[in-house]
């Protein structure tokens, strides 16, 4: 399902502040205004996807003490790894280059951001995806967790090829 960046945009536009209302009357500010809206709005994705990972990382903290007295060390271990891949998950979407870090000196169209903003939109739903397999991870048998450690291990790599090729998105709009 690919998000509806004139609703994005509409809802932004519904929750400025008085000021900013005020300061896109004034001619010329306009566009600068909704420029560091978008920013905010690649920002605001960024963190919301970080969220939803860390979530993730605490199911699998959870899935570890669930079964940390009643499973072989191999099971501990898969989660364990599983976890280390959430962490350098977590950090690439901590850390990637959003708003004007990405864009300094750079002018985009306000179709190119949108392009950018609709990519990571559509990151944000591949999360969901991942999070019923995660779900699946509460209350299962211990001979379970091999295979469904190895479904999320195997969408996680996807995922993680898609924010890799965020870059690639960014370079195109340029």
């Amino acid at each position: 399902m690919s998000p509806d960046i004139n609703d994005i945009k509409r809802n932004i536009e519904g929750q400025r502040d008085l000021l900013s209302r005020i300061i896109t009357a004034v001619p010329g500010f306009q566009g600068y205004v909704e420029t560091g809206e978008k920013y905010d709005a690649d920002r605001v994705i960024r963190n919301f996807m970080a969220d939803k990972i860390l979530a993730f990382k605490q199911a699998v903290s959870g899935a570890m003490r669930d079964m940390q007295k009643s499973v072989d060390h191999d099971v501990l271990s898969r989660l364990d790894s599983l976890g280390t891949v959430l962490e350098r998950i977590l950090k690439k979407c901590q850390f990637a280059d959003y708003g004007k870090k990405s864009f300094t000196g750079v002018s985009m169209t306000p179709e190119q951001q949108d392009k950018l903003l609709a990519y990571d939109w559509n990151l944000i739903f591949r999360l969901d995806e991942i999070g019923t397999e995660f779900d699946r991870l509460s209350g299962v048998e211990p001979g379970a967790v091999s295979g469904i450690v190895a479904d999320i291990l195997k969408k996680l790599n996807e995922f993680e090829k898609e924010i890799d090729g965020r870059k690639s998105v960014i370079l195109e709009v340029l």
